[in-house]
């Protein structure tokens, strides 16, 4: 499932209004669960079962958004930007700014 996992699930889970205490029940670190959310770990099934389980999902219901769901354009701009901001990544902002002037740049043109 890759990282899109985590990331479709932190979507599902703040959907619910839940926080990462109330999903993770103290059967596992905070700072695993938001690593996972955030695309840079895994979860062992176990883990991820019991996330679903106090989320109140199936495994099914998950499977369907997972593989319905694509991420949107902002959300990725707004995770990608997130990221880069925190860890430091100039190269990866400057992608972005300069991938946001060119589409205003074309939109502006189209009117």
């Amino acid at each position: 499932m890759g990282n899109k996992t985590g990331k479709i699930f932190s979507i599902l889970r703040e959907a619910k209004h839940l926080t990462l205490r109330e999903v993770t029940a103290n059967e596992f670190s905070l700072a695993q669960e938001s690593k996972f959310e955030r695309g840079e770990s895994s979860l062992t099934i176990d883990k991820f079962l019991l996330l679903l389980q106090n989320t109140q999902l199936s495994l099914d219901e998950f499977q369907d958004f997972y593989d319905n769901y694509s991420l949107s354009e902002d959300y990725t701009f707004h995770d990608e930007l997130r990221e880069a901001h925190r860890i430091k990544d100039l190269n990866q902002i400057k992608k972005w700014l300069h991938y946001w002037k060119e589409k205003s740049e074309k939109n502006s043109e189209m009117f």
